[in-house]
């Protein structure tokens, strides 16, 4: 399966023909999205739940992963992530896909430590 997704993949061409094409969704849920962040950034759960920008790049990376791997709505994800509103999620989101956020080394080592379930 992993071999089909690359090749899928690899002949996207980030056109509007591309957007209709669905891969299988890899879902996991938000504990265990938290417990990656929290390994790789070497903080505590309770860090990312704080409201506020105290946990930096983790919150960031958590939010981004929890908008992309799991089913939960920007208003749960932003509840679980210290309270904030769907609209911060959102914006969130927005920047880290327009590349206002360096965080792609990040994401993709916390990326690693996941196990997906197809």
């Amino acid at each position: 399966m992993e071999q089909t997704e690359a090749s899928i993949e690899s002949r996207r061409t980030g056109s509007d023909a591309d957007r209709d094409l669905a891969l299988p969704q890899r879902v996991l849920s938000i504990k265990e999205i938290d417990e990656a962040v929290v390994r790789h950034f070497k903080i505590t759960p309770e860090d990312l739940a704080r409201h506020g920008r105290s946990a930096g790049l983790a919150k960031i990376v958590a939010v981004e992963l929890a908008c992309r791997l799991t089913e939960l709505s920007q208003r749960s994800i932003g509840k679980h992530y210290g309270g904030i509103g769907s609209a911060a999620v959102s914006t969130i989101h927005r920047k880290v896909r327009d590349g206002h956020h360096d965080v792609e080394q990040p994401l993709a080592a916390v990326m690693r430590k996941l196990t997906f379930k197809v």
